[in-house]
């Protein structure tokens, strides 16, 4: 229950985290792809992983909130 309350308590800096993690490397792609326009072929792949990675890294952290509200509410109840 300790783990759950403490993920909810960090869910929204790992939120903030990710989202300042992922407007930087995005910002850097449109770096590198002004200053070399031959690799614009090449960094779609990358983004993409970072993206379905953290498309996968909510859905996980929505699930585990999910299921922390249902134990406690079983646990106040019971």
């Amino acid at each position: 229950m300790f783990f759950w309350r403490l993920m909810i308590l960090h869910f929204p800096h790992i939120i903030v985290r990710g989202l300042w993690i992922h407007d930087f490397t995005t910002y850097g792609f449109v770096l590198s792809n002004s200053r070399k326009p031959t690799q614009s072929q090449k960094l779609p792949s990358p983004f993409e992983a970072t993206t379905l990675l953290g498309w996968i890294f909510l859905l996980i952290s929505y699930l585990l909130m999910g299921r922390s509200s249902v134990d406690s509410t079983s646990g106040f109840s019971g």
